[in-house]
């Protein structure tokens, strides 16, 4: 369920910032881009690190 949380969290983080670039762009388009791009990067991260996590887990409780 943990994981499930961390990859719905990225969901709307990316939501959030494609929001912002709409609402924001008029007053930069470059900054908005960068932030566009680094909330992908991050939106990325946190996707990985949740898939190993739960690998790990998975593979630390299995039974044999």
């Amino acid at each position: 369920m943990f994981y499930v949380c961390h990859l719905v969290d990225v969901v709307f983080f990316l939501l959030m910032a494609v929001t912002l670039y709409v609402l924001l762009h008029h007053a930069g388009k470059h900054a908005g881009r960068l932030m566009v791009l680094a909330v992908i990067v991050a939106a990325g991260i946190i996707s990985v690190s949740a898939v190993f996590t739960y690998v790990s887990l998975l593979v630390a409780t299995d039974g044999s």
